[in-house]
């Protein structure tokens, strides 16, 4: 095969490359876009749980106080009484709350898996023969055929790399920085 023809071959093969790079840069931005929203809200989940978890401790504090007010009370047990039946309420209020942000919190979490799930799945298809991509010819790409592509595009690259150092002319030696390497290639006819 000529270097034309491989030149042509691998050109061929990385057209679909762009419109593969736009799928995944979209599926990756939707993404992150998801992770940072599900990121924000588990922050304020925590910190609500870590505000009930003090509240239930301080309720339970209470209801301790209060049995213990129930059991040396004398004269004003019924006072004592409603004092404990109100820091029963409030511990199962703030407990109910608590459970109620922690199954917040694993819904958020079952949520994030099953979207983590369905952009792995978006990203793998890509790769797969027939898959639609909008913009690539056919509507199809093979990601095979896309790296296949540029792994001969790279050998194409070296062949000619190859021969352009055994061509005929003044040894050149690579200067130094990346302005240095430009004026040289323009001092010598662009070699």
């Amino acid at each position: 095969m000529t270097v034309a023809a491989r030149a042509a071959a691998a050109r061929t093969a990385l057209e679909p490359a762009p419109a593969v790079l736009r799928a995944t840069a979209e599926i990756l931005t939707s993404w992150a876009g998801t992770v940072v929203a599900g990121t924000r809200r588990a922050e304020q989940l925590d910190r609500r749980a870590v505000t009930l978890r003090r509240a239930l401790l301080e309720a339970a504090d209470a209801v301790e106080l209060g049995e213990t007010a129930v059991q040396f009370a004398t004269g004003t047990a019924a006072t004592a009484q409603a004092d404990l039946a109100a820091a029963k309420a409030q511990h199962e209020e703030v407990r109910s709350e608590l459970d109620r942000v922690l199954d917040q919190a694993r819904a958020l979490e079952t949520a994030h898996r099953a979207e983590a799930s369905r952009v792995e799945h978006r990203l793998r298809a890509l790769g797969e023969p027939g898959a639609a991509l909008g913009e690539a010819p056919g509507g199809a790409v093979n990601l095979a055929d896309v790296t296949g592509g540029m792994a001969r595009f790279s050998a194409l690259g070296k062949e000619l790399a190859a021969s352009l150092a055994r061509a005929p002319g003044p040894a050149v030696t690579p200067p130094s920085g990346a302005a240095a390497a430009f004026a040289a290639a323009v001092s010598q006819g662009g070699r």
